[in-house]
């Protein structure tokens, strides 16, 4: 009696196996920074990112240095006020990052993808074809997994639901 039942105990062990690892692996929502701002940002093709925001000198020089992970959907956006081509590097930052560069008119005008971290007193630079505004930061992959290219246009929104 036992053997008929054996092929559906089987199944059943290898459903809530697959459940159980499928939990693990995904991305879990990581709390706040305690204090930090975060703007929404949503893309031309729907997809949307949640990013902290770095505006104040500090966060700008800082950036998501000594950060050991994001969150999925998560970035920082950071706010310059005038258009120049900024140079990001990589010193001090744990994980790889996509960079996208966005002008005034709230178009991307470049990315970089799956730029790695750097650790040594010697990191190279990262800058974009035309002059930015704004510069995003999300986890490598994020730009590829969700089609973000130059010449998309974002909207940005504010805490309180104001545009940017």
């Amino acid at each position: 009696m036992f053997k008929q039942y054996l092929p559906y105990i089987m199944l059943a062990i290898v459903l809530a196996l697959g459940i159980y690892l499928a939990g693990i692996v995904r991305e879990k929502e990581m709390p706040p920074i305690p204090g930090a701002k975060f703007y929404t940002i949503r893309f031309d093709n729907g997809v949307t990112l949640k990013a902290e925001v770095a505006e104040t000198k500090e966060k700008l020089k800082t950036g998501l240095m000594f950060r050991e992970k994001l969150a999925k959907n998560t970035g920082m956006i950071f706010i310059f006020g005038m258009e120049y081509t900024y140079s990001f590097w990589m010193k001090n930052t744990l994980i790889p990052l996509d960079i996208i560069w966005v002008n005034s008119r709230m178009e991307v005008v470049d990315v970089s993808r799956e730029v790695p971290p750097c650790v040594t007193e010697k990191c190279p630079t990262y800058s974009p074809q035309y002059p930015a505004t704004y510069v995003i930061e999300t986890p490598a992959k994020w730009t590829v997994w969700n089609k973000i290219y130059p010449s998309m246009k974002i909207t940005v929104y504010r805490e309180d639901g104001a545009q940017l």
